[in-house]
């Protein structure tokens, strides 16, 4: 009788102790199982073309490009905010947001005035982590 109570004892210890190991692999943390917080990659973008240090020229009142995310694209998409604005006193030429979740984003600077060198200022942010965000920008100036 007594080797039946230890031998009990043992088997339900090992259960106890093989179901607690398996409950704490499948729970929580950053894979995506119950519970737990995503961690997301910080977000990195591009344009394209990118002039780099370069004026972009426009021929007409628009300049097409794209933007591109680099990183892991965040699960809930990504907000896009697009703000053009004059060197000579800073004032909105042209400002547009949008949501995406597929790169990359065709998009494009509007109502662009001949010879007016203006900064374009892109900033992407996660929709589901408004903190993690990253800017570029560029001049653009309308021939």
């Amino acid at each position: 009788m007594r080797k039946i109570i230890i031998i009990s004892a043992i088997y339900i210890l090992a259960c106890g102790s093989f179901l607690s190991c398996s409950k704490g692999s499948s729970g929580g943390g950053s894979n995506g199982g119950g519970g737990g917080t995503v961690t997301e990659e910080s977000l990195s973008i591009s344009i394209d073309p990118d002039p780099g240090t370069l004026v972009a020229s426009s021929l007409g009142a628009s300049y097409d490009f794209k933007v591109i995310i680099k990183s892991k694209m965040p699960p809930s998409g990504v907000k896009i905010d697009i703000i053009c604005t004059k060197d000579a006193d800073n004032s909105t030429v042209f400002s547009q947001s949008l949501n995406n979740s597929v790169s990359p984003i065709n998009t494009l600077v509007g109502n662009l005035q001949a010879g007016v060198l203006c900064t374009t200022k892109i900033t992407a942010a996660s929709i589901s982590k408004p903190s993690n965000q990253v800017s570029v920008s560029f001049k653009v100036a309308r021939k």
